[in-house]
């Protein structure tokens, strides 16, 4: 797809946690501005898409954490930092999803041993989830800084929901809503309707149809519940029940006693 120059279009970057529906949301946001969804810095994200639009965007997927490294350093560090000492103001929109959705994902995509290994990556900022570091410091960092802030949760459920989230997201970060049929592009950028596309033009993607469809395995809010056992839930309690709760995702410390009981 290749490196688009930050100084001959505008820049919007889409940012969130691995498995946080980055891809999903800068897919729209892309579609939204009839700009390209490209890579900064020689990045290849899975998700990068329509090479051929006329849009005057740069609209990318990251997982940038957020450093402060002075103003000798550049505003973004490879592909994976941020630089706020450097930062220019460009657009940035940060999305969040609930942690327990995220490992789900991460488990599913990357075939990490165990859902309880998975956490612990997390925690740690442990590969295969090292670019985005410790799931709790990347959140935490994130929520200070004057950008756009949304939840996969919130732009989820049906069609409607999406078109009226995206819209109003937009709106918040100051970017154009008219350049196309808002209602069209969610349509567009759906799972069904980007999976069945995937499978037919797949020659279209930068990555093959297995890992475009892996990429995109449910989508589903809640699919926690159908892979997390009581002792899988009470070692994720363990770990980040207190962001859990901080950012209204739980409200009761012992949710992990409705999920099934392990082998």
């Amino acid at each position: 797809m290749g490196k688009i120059p930050l100084d001959k279009r505008k820049v919007v970057l889409v940012t969130g946690y691995p498995r946080s529906g980055n891809t999903w949301l800068t897919r729209m946001i892309a579609e939204m501005l009839d700009s390209p969804f490209v890579g900064v810095n020689e990045s290849k994200p899975v998700g990068a898409e329509g090479k051929n639009r006329k849009g005057d965007y740069f609209v990318s997927q990251v997982h940038l954490t957020p450093v402060y490294l002075g103003l000798d350093s550049p505003a973004i560090v490879g592909w994976r930092k941020l630089n706020i000492d450097s930062w220019n103001g460009e657009r940035i929109i940060h999305i969040m999803r609930d942690p327990r959705d995220v490992a789900v994902s991460a488990y599913k995509y990357w075939d990490i041993k165990s859902i309880r290994e998975t956490i612990a990556a997390m925690r740690d900022g442990a590969h295969p989830l090292g670019s985005g570091g410790k799931w709790s410091r990347h959140i935490e960092e994130w929520l200070k800084l004057p950008v756009c802030h949304t939840t996969y949760e919130k732009l989820s459920g049906s069609n409607t929901k999406t078109e009226r989230m995206l819209k109003s997201l937009m709106k918040q970060a100051g970017l154009p809503t008219d350049k196309k049929d808002i209602k069209q592009v969610v349509e567009n950028q759906s799972f069904r309707t980007k999976k069945d596309d995937i499978m037919r033009f797949s020659e279209k993607y930068s990555y093959n149809r297995k890992i475009q469809n892996k990429h995109m395995r449910k989508g589903i809010v809640g699919d926690y519940k159908n892979h997390f056992t009581q002792d899988d839930g009470l070692f994720f309690e363990r770990t980040f029940g207190e962001e859990l709760e901080k950012y209204g995702y739980e409200h009761d410390r012992q949710w992990y006693l409705k999920l099934k009981k392990g082998d």
